[in-house]
């Protein structure tokens, strides 16, 4: 995230960012998502189990997910690549909620170009964790956080969806996540994932801070 790199770190991912979207190759989605094999096979036995899987970030557990359970929606910064995605899935049995947040002009993984961010594109940032819950009333039973401002989402679905089981990727190797342990407990880790729930002892109060607090915070 910027605004925690130095500004010449900052203007070489903007040129790299820009480079990069001058060049883009074309998108490609597979089947399956980019997990390690621990976090694979968990996030396998809970769509097992799953009715409603929301995702922040897709690809292909979004086409898996579309496959095996009633219900995914998931929320993507990049509008080429969910549409490359719901191409990808196709006909799917699943009701499918395509949920696209414009954060502006994004490079790599969905990422802010503009990484900074002025007054107005952080307005736009402070939309996504909560998009998901404006445009479908299901509630889900799992959700796979794993796309962008993610320490924001995870509080926020504490606050939406109490009992949902939260799966974090790449927890585990990044240290800017880790402040998602002051408001969730961690119920397994899988490789690089970890699984939460809300603790009992945080209010709504609580999440609603650490959403404002992050909001800003791309990662």
């Amino acid at each position: 995230m910027s605004g925690f790199a130095p500004p010449w770190q900052q203007w070489r991912d903007v040129v790299d960012g820009v480079r990069w979207r001058r060049n883009r190759a074309p998108v490609e989605v597979g089947d399956r998502p980019h997990f390690d094999d621990q976090a694979r096979a968990h996030f396998d036995a809970a769509l097992a189990d799953a009715r409603v899987l929301l995702e922040y970030g897709s690809g292909g557990s979004t086409v898996q997910a579309s496959r095996c359970v009633e219900m995914v929606v998931c929320v993507e910064t990049d509008r080429e690549y969910l549409a490359a995605v719901e191409a990808a899935v196709g006909d799917a049995l699943a009701t499918m909620v395509y949920c696209y947040v414009d954060i502006g002009a994004t490079a790599q993984w969905g990422a802010p170009l503009l990484k900074v961010g002025t007054g107005r594109q952080r307005r736009r940032w402070a939309r996504y964790p909560w998009r998901p819950w404006e445009v479908s009333t299901a509630t889900p039973d799992v959700v796979l956080v794993d796309g962008r401002f993610r320490v924001a989402s995870v509080a926020a679905t504490m606050l939406r969806a109490p009992r949902a089981r939260i799966l974090v990727d790449d927890y585990t190797d990044r240290p800017f996540y880790w402040a998602v342990d002051a408001v969730g407990e961690r119920v397994a880790q899988a490789g690089r994932m970890v699984e939460f729930r809300r603790r009992e002892a945080i209010g709504d109060d609580d999440l609603l801070a650490v959403v404002d607090a992050f909001a800003a915070d791309w990662r």
